[in-house]
């Protein structure tokens, strides 16, 4: 298995599989999501967001939510594969301690669907050549 540089660079022929949490940076954002399935003749992976961090820094916890989104009732993306790297646990358990039972998110988040739309919007303008 290949694991991300702190560059956050990795190679065209990483697979992913199922159930791996990976994430998308783009200006000092990150959205951290499920793989659900890897597209290896494409190099697409189709994937279910679970939070964005806003302005995520190293080493440190996000204390309250403005600082982060709750998007597990948002739609599934497909992503390059080329764009996403693999989370460390570290980097992710903290938030997820946070997260409310998954039936609260249910009735939907418009705010956070808001949120992810700038954040495609963000990477779309970053990387529109790996579209």
């Amino acid at each position: 298995m290949t694991f991300p540089s702190q560059q956050g660079n990795i190679a065209s022929a990483t697979k992913f599989t199922p159930h791996q949490i990976v994430y998308l940076e783009v200006s000092g954002d990150r959205l951290y999501a499920e793989v659900v399935q890897m597209a290896e003749k494409r190099q697409t992976c189709w994937v279910r967001p679970i939070l964005l961090v806003l302005a995520y820094q190293e080493n440190v916890f996000a204390e309250t939510t403005s600082q982060w989104q709750d998007l597990r009732h948002c739609s599934d993306l497909l992503c390059p594969a080329q764009l996403l790297q693999l989370a460390l646990d570290t980097e992710i358990i903290p938030f997820l301690g946070q997260l409310q039972p998954a039936h609260s998110h249910l009735q939907g988040n418009p705010a956070g669907q808001q949120k992810l739309h700038q954040f495609i919007g963000k990477l779309w303008q970053a990387h529109s050549s790996t579209f």
